[in-house]
């Protein structure tokens, strides 16, 4: 195996090991980070090693300071209502919001790169499958 081909697999087997946990492990919320982090004990803010970002433990998003977490729910609340007008979907690895406007149902999470059917949410890690998925399951891509 070529070490082009064996890093390949690597980042896979990481990437598919990540998203079946998504309770154990976050991306951090920063957009263009991609490190991975165990979620802390509530009440300890993190800071992510790659970014230095700090992150709030209850939502896993960039730390909120000055504004106490009961205050910080009702903007959750708001954008909450929001999304649900708006065909906004977390991603069901890294859980951040994904929006469809139009097209075909195969979406990629920007975050995490994982391919997901639209219409069921269902994950493919490589994206192998998918089309074949929706073909099947939904009748159509």
């Amino acid at each position: 195996v070529t070490a082009a081909k064996f890093d390949s697999l690597a980042e896979a087997a990481f990437e598919a090991y990540i998203h079946e946990r998504p309770d154990e492990f976050h991306y951090c919320p920063s957009p263009d980070c991609m490190q991975v982090y165990r979620p802390a004990p509530s009440g300890n803010t993190l800071q992510c090693p790659s970014c230095l970002l700090h992150i709030c433990p209850q939502y896993h998003v960039k730390q909120h300071d000055g504004i106490d977490c009961p205050d910080r729910d009702g903007g959750v609340h708001l954008f909450n209502e929001w999304i649900k007008t708006h065909n906004v979907k977390n991603c069901p690895s890294c859980k951040v919001p994904i929006e469809r406007a139009e097209g075909c149902n195969h979406v990629t999470c920007i975050r995490c790169r994982t391919h997901i059917c639209w219409v069921c949410m269902q994950t493919f890690p490589r994206g192998d499958g998918i089309y074949n998925h929706m073909r099947a399951e939904h009748g159509g891509i």
